[in-house]
């Protein structure tokens, strides 16, 4: 007679387990692999920057329009918590303003050399960002 008592518990810790292993992190620990977000975090301007040949006062200046972007985005974030649509327009002034900047310090053939290279890096992002759609899920062709 205590088989029908005992078996609720027996069936909820059979499920409960069930459920636990069900969300197991996977072969990858829960980890995304590098080619799947290295361009997450890319910075193009900077590092097209770091293709130009700047001077130490170049330099300097420029870390403080890089300095000032991210304290002005900081204060809008704060200022304006789960506006997106206000951030992304916040973001897009800002990119004009500090892109503004860098053209004020660099020469006229340090600001081509600039372009050139951020465009070189933007269309290599683009691309990536396509490939990556055109996979739709799947797995990439291994090499």
């Amino acid at each position: 007679m205590k088989l029908p008592k005992i078996l609720p518990i027996l069936l909820l810790a059979v499920g409960l387990a069930a459920v636990s292993h069900g969300q197991a992190a996977g072969p990858t620990g829960g980890k995304l692999k590098p080619g799947n977000h290295a361009n997450r975090n890319r910075q193009p301007v900077i590092e097209a920057l770091t293709k130009v040949n700047l001077t130490p006062e170049e330099k300097a200046k420029i870390q403080e329009l890089v300095k000032a972007r991210a304290e002005n985005i900081k204060a809008f974030r704060e200022a304006h918590p789960g506006d997106q649509p206000g951030l992304r327009a916040h973001v897009a002034d800002q990119q004009k303003v500090f892109l503004d900047g860098i053209k004020s310090v660099l020469t006229p053939a340090q600001w081509d050399a600039f372009q050139t290279e951020l465009k070189k890096i933007m269309e290599e992002i683009r691309a990536n960002r396509q490939k990556g759609a055109a996979l739709d899920g799947k797995a990439p062709p291994k090499p």
